[in-house]
């Protein structure tokens, strides 16, 4: 489980509301925890956002309460059982928004997660998390080793040191993309890979864009 908070640059300007966001959370047997996670995204600061729920087979009651929360926002979705990265890349193809980030259905945000971490006119944000128990007991913290702007190539030569460091550059949480970056280069997490496929599909944005803004701040 992880507590997701983000770091508010400077030249952003506080409670402004623009483009759309969507929100992609996958759910697999995780009733539990899904109230709290749904609940936290339609808590955020920053109102202008889809949530697509994909129920990616359930065989527990977590379909059932997808289906409770009346609010128009939500858009939910079943399939068969086909795995997580299945799961994600019906979200990407049924998402509208200018961009998309991921959460995963056991995870919860910050209510200002979205509006810090929704930062124009980057093609992609990467800020840190923070894992937390189930109490909420922080357990660790995970943070960029970079800060604010940087351009991809001059990332590439501590790219891998990083990641063995940090393993920041593939999680799937933390993160924002323009649904553009990922719609024209027919961007797609590899459902023939059940370990890091949550890097892979990242490995393949990063060659796709120029510039990255990180935030340090994981609360």
């Amino acid at each position: 489980m992880r507590k997701l908070e983000q770091y508010q640059p400077e030249k952003q300007k506080k409670g402004e509301q623009t483009g759309l966001i969507s929100v992609i959370v996958t759910v697999y047997n995780i009733r539990e925890y899904l109230p709290k996670a749904v609940d936290s995204i339609l808590s955020s600061t920053y109102q202008n956002l889809e949530v697509l729920l994909i129920d990616d087979g359930s065989t527990d009651d977590s379909l059932a309460v997808c289906r409770i929360f009346e609010d128009p926002r939500i858009h939910v979705i079943s399939t068969e059982n086909s795995g997580v990265s299945h799961a994600r890349n019906i979200g990407v193809d049924k998402a509208q928004g200018e961009y998309l980030t991921f959460v995963d259905g056991d995870d919860y945000l910050a209510a200002d997660y979205l509006e810090n971490l929704y930062i124009e006119p980057y093609d992609m944000i990467i800020g840190g998390l923070t894992k937390v128990d189930k109490a909420g007991k922080v357990l660790a913290s995970v943070v960029p080793e970079l800060e604010k702007e940087h351009r991809m190539e001059k990332i590439a030569p501590c790219f891998y040191k990083e990641q063995l460091t940090t393993g920041i550059y593939g999680f799937v949480a933390g993160k924002m993309v323009k649904r553009s970056i990922v719609t024209q280069y027919q961007i797609r997490f590899n459902e023939n890979i059940r370990l890091a496929e949550d890097y892979d599909f990242f490995l393949k944005i990063y060659g796709c864009i120029e510039q990255v803004w990180f935030t340090d701040y994981t609360g």
